[in-house]
C-alpha cells in the first residue's frame, strides 16, 4: 500500500504539470523530446553506469524554476511544461504493476470468498471437486470481450450488463464491417454525450483537476479500479503510450499501454519488429553462408493453375524466414513489386470463390452471413466426410490449410495486404483468443438474432416453461452445414428447457463457429505460427490482426489514388506511348 500511495503522490504532480499547458499534445510533446535528444549535446552518466544521456532543455533546476514562476503569474498558460519525462520509465514500470493488481485483485478476492463458502458448506471435502463444478463455463462464454479496447479478453463480470441485446443495440458494426477502420474505438455500442470537441476536452480538463484534488482512497486496492487510475491519470499515460510503447515497459507482454497506444502504435510495433525478424534473418540464416538468392522466396506461377501453383511452391518451401519476395508469372514479362502485390491479391481472390480446390472436394471458405451488410467476410467451409474417399481427402484439406497458414504468414511478413476479410471469430482462433458470444453476430446476424430470441423467451416473466417447449421444441443437436450433429452425448434425447438455454446456446454457437471446422482452423493457426510466432502475435486484437491482414475494409477513393500517383518511363518508351500510358491509366475505374 505505501508503494502505491507514493506512486499516486508521484503521477499527481506529474499530472498537474502537464495539465498546465491548456493545449498539451502528448504526441507533439514525445517528438520534442526525441528531437531534442538527437540534438542537444551528450553528457556522461554521473552515475557511472556507462551510458550517455541526453541534456534535454528545461531539464536543469533554473530552467525548470522559470517555468513555475510563470505558471503562478499566468503567463505560460498556453505553453507545454519543460519536463524530462524520460526519466520516468520506472514509473511505468510501477504504474503497469498498480494496473495489474487491480485487475486481477477483484477476481481474488471472489475466488476466496467462492472457496470459503463452499468449504463452509462441504466441511469434510477437499474442494477440487466444488470448483470444477462451480467453472464459470458460462460467464466466459456470454461475457463482454471488448477487443478493441482490452486486448487481454479481461471477462465482464457485468454479464451482458443484466440483459442479452440486440445487433443493432450492442455491436452495430457487425452489421456495418465496411466500416471497421484503425480509428474505431470499440465493437461495442456505447451511449455519449452530444457536445462539441471543444466543450468535451473542456470539461473532461475540469473533471480531472477536480479529480487530482481530492484525495487518493485507502486502502487503494479495496476503494479504486484500473478505470479510476486511466482517468486521473490519464494525459500521463497517454504521454507514456507515445514514449515507452516500442521499448522499455511497452515491450512486456499484457502491458497497459498497448490499450493507450490503439492500433496505429500495436501495427507500427508489429510491423518493426517483424522488420527486425525479417532482416535479421538474411545475417543470421539457418543455412549459414547462404547465398542472396537463397534468402529471397520466389513464386513461379500459371495464371490456369494460380492457387494450386502456390501452394506447391509453400509446401516445397524448408525455410521459413526469408529476406524479401518476388513473383514471376510464366510466359509473362512483367515484373518488380507490382506484380508482386499483384500476386498476393490475386491468390487472396482465388480463396474466396467457391469452386473446390483438387484434392478437395468442397470450397475452402464461405461467407456465413446471410445480409448483404455482412458479405466479404470468410470463415472455412465446413467439410462433412461423407464416403471413404472423401474421408481419404481429410489429410490433404488440412494440409491445404496449413499452406494457407503459411500464405497468411508471409502476407504479414513481407507487410503485403490482401483483400481478404476474415469473420471475427476466424481471427480469435489464429491469435489464440477465446471465442464468446459477441462474435457470433459477425458471423451470422440472423442466427445471432434468432437465439438471443429464444433467450430472451426463456425468461420465465415472458413465456413459461410449457409454452416455451411447445415453441421450440428443440433438443440438444444441430443441423449444421446439412447435417445432423449431437452437440453434447445423447443430445438428441435431451430437450432444451428454459433454464438450460444458455447452455444449448453455447454448445450451438461454438459448434458452427469452431468445431465444425477444428481441422480447418487448427492447421490454419499452426501455418501462420510456423512464419509469425506467438511472441509477435501476442497483445494484437482480433481487428488489429484484421487490419494489418488486410488494411482495412472501406474501398479505396480512386479521386484520391489518382492524386498521389508518379509515373516514371524506367522501360524507356517514346514520349507519345508514355503520355498514352498516363492519360488512359484508370478512365475505366469506377469513380
Amino acid at each position: 500500500e505505501r508503494s502505491w500511495q507514493w506512486l499516486a503522490n508521484v503521477l499527481d504532480v506529474f499530472e498537474s504539470q502537464l495539465m498546465d499547458g491548456t493545449k498539451f499534445d502528448a504526441h507533439k510533446y514525445a517528438k520534442m523530446l526525441r528531437a531534442d535528444r538527437e540534438e542537444r549535446p551528450r553528457r556522461s552518466d554521473p552515475f557511472g553506469s556507462g551510458k550517455d544521456k541526453a541534456a534535454h532543455k528545461g531539464a536543469q533546476p533554473p530552467e525548470y524554476l522559470n517555468y513555475l514562476l510563470k505558471t503562478h503569474t499566468n503567463e505560460g498558460q498556453n505553453c507545454m511544461p519543460i519536463l524530462d519525462a524520460e526519466c520516468y520509465e520506472h514509473i511505468v514500470y510501477v504504474l503497469d504493476a498498480l494496473m495489474y493488481t487491480l485487475n486481477q485483485w477483484h477476481k481474488t478476492i471472489e475466488t476466496y470468498a467462492a472457496k470459503k463458502s463452499r468449504s463452509a458448506a462441504h466441511p469434510g471435502s477437499s474442494g477440487s471437486a466444488a470448483d470444477d463444478a462451480a467453472s464459470p463455463v458460462l460467464p466466459r462464454f456470454f461475457g463482454r470481450f471488448d477487443s478493441l479496447s482490452d486486448p487481454n479478453q479481461l471477462l465482464n463480470e457485468a454479464f451482458f450488463d443484466g440483459r442479452v441485446s440486440p445487433v443493432a443495440v450492442d455491436v452495430p458494426i457487425a452489421e456495418q464491417s465496411q466500416f471497421m477502420g484503425p480509428f474505431a474505438a470499440s465493437i461495442f455500442h456505447r451511449e455519449t454525450e452530444m457536445t462539441s470537441p471543444r466543450e468535451a476536452g473542456m470539461l473532461a480538463s475540469a473533471r480531472r483537476k477536480e479529480t487530482l484534488r481530492s484525495p487518493v482512497p485507502k486502502p487503494l486496492m479495496v476503494q479504486w479500479s484500473a478505470e479510476a487510475v486511466s482517468s486521473r491519470w490519464r494525459t500521463s499515460i497517454d504521454l507514456f503510450s507515445h514514449l515507452f510503447f516500442a521499448d522499455g515497459p511497452g515491450a512486456e507482454r499484457n502491458n497497459f499501454l498497448s490499450v493507450r497506444a490503439g492500433f496505429a502504435g500495436r501495427m507500427a510495433r508489429f510491423r518493426r519488429h517483424v522488420s527486425a525478424l525479417r532482416h535479421g534473418s538474411g545475417s543470421n540464416s539457418r543455412n549459414g553462408g547462404a547465398s542472396g538468392a537463397a534468402k529471397i522466396l520466389t513464386f513461379e506461377i500459371r495464371r490456369d493453375r494460380l492457387l494450386q501453383d502456390t501452394l506447391k511452391v509453400l509446401e516445397g518451401v524448408k525455410r521459413t524466414k526469408f529476406v524479401a519476395v518476388r513473383c514471376k508469372f510464366v510466359g509473362e514479362e512483367g515484373s518488380g513489386p507490382g506484380v508482386t502485390r499483384g500476386f498476393f491479391a490475386s491468390v487472396a481472390n482465388e480463396l474466396k470463390k467457391t469452386i473446390s480446390v483438387p484434392p478437395d472436394t468442397s470450397a475452402l471458405f464461405f461467407e456465413p452471413g446471410k445480409q448483404p451488410q455482412q458479405s466479404g467476410l470468410y470463415s472455412p467451409h465446413p467439410f462433412w466426410p461423407k464416403t471413404p474417399r472423401d474421408k481419404e481427402q481429410r489429410p490433404k484439406r488440412n494440409k491445404v490449410f496449413y499452406f494457407i497458414g503459411k500464405f497468411l504468414g508471409y502476407c504479414l511478413w513481407f507487410h503485403h495486404p490482401i483483400p481478404f476479410m476474415l469473420s471475427r471469430h476466424v481471427a480469435k482462433y489464429l491469435l489464440g483468443r477465446d471465442i464468446a458470444w459477441h462474435d457470433l453476430a459477425f458471423y451470422n446476424v440472423d442466427l445471432f438474432e434468432g437465439l438471443r430470441k429464444m433467450m430472451e423467451d426463456a425468461d420465465e416473466k415472458k413465456m413459461g416453461k410449457e409454452e416455451f417447449l411447445s415453441t421450440y421444441c428443440l433438443h440438444f443437436e444441430a443441423t449444421i452445414a446439412g447435417n445432423l450433429v449431437e452437440l453434447i452425448p445423447n443430445g438428441s434425447k435431451i430437450p432444451v428447457t428454459p433454464d438450460r438455454v444458455k447452455d444449448y446456446v453455447r454448445h450451438y454457437a461454438v459448434q458452427v463457429m469452431v468445431d465444425s471446422v477444428k481441422g480447418e482452423l487448427s492447421n490454419l493457426r499452426e501455418g501462420l505460427k510456423s512464419i509469425i510466432n506467438s511472441d509477435q502475435l501476442q497483445g494484437l486484437t482480433a481487428e488489429d490482426f484484421q487490419l494489418l491482414l488486410s488494411g482495412g475494409a472501406s474501398n479505396v477513393s480512386v479521386q484520391r489514388l489518382k492524386t498521389v500517383i508518379t509515373f516514371n518511363n524506367a522501360h524507356g518508351c517514346t514520349k507519345e506511348t508514355f503520355d498514352l500510358f498516363k492519360s488512359g491509366f484508370g478512365t475505366s475505374w469506377p469513380s
